[in-house]
């Protein structure tokens, strides 16, 4: 990494002078809210190519957390690297995913439609079965 693929990077971030404030990534994001970044031809999440770049590589077993809750945000001084439990606990109390009634589409997590796991860091996940039904037979018919 140098400085030409920052320059290459910052090309897609909106705001990127002021180190309090978010830097928000405009380029390509994911279904999920993550901000992708294709380098030396490997799609990188944005935080975590901005964090490698100005911090170094990310140790096995670690999540870059963004303190200020911005999936967007790649400005590094919002951004640090925990493990799982940590990044937990820096979420205690937060139960905004737990307390929603709808997926982002508007489909209701109701019973017959919410798929629920423990993944294999204890963490339990929800999933709007019509969106997941969607998201297969667009890619089936493709």
């Amino acid at each position: 990494m140098n400085k030409e693929d920052l320059a290459r990077f910052l090309r897609y971030v909106k705001q990127y002078e002021d180190i309090d404030e978010c830097w928000m990534w405009i380029g390509y994001i994911s279904g999920w809210g993550y901000g992708y970044f294709k380098y030396r031809y490997k799609m990188w999440q944005s935080h975590r190519w901005i964090y490698t770049y100005f911090f170094g590589s990310i140790p096995e077993a670690r999540i870059i957390h963004h303190r200020c809750h911005n999936k967007l945000c790649v400005n590094p001084y919002h951004l640090e690297c925990l493990t799982w439990l940590e990044h937990r606990q820096a979420h205690a109390g937060e139960e905004y995913n737990s307390t929603k009634t709808h997926c982002r589409k508007g489909h209701e997590f109701s019973r017959d439609n919410t798929y629920v796991y423990k993944n294999k860091y204890g963490i339990v996940r929800r999933f709007c079965k019509a969106c997941r039904s969607i998201y297969h037979k667009e890619r089936k018919n493709g």
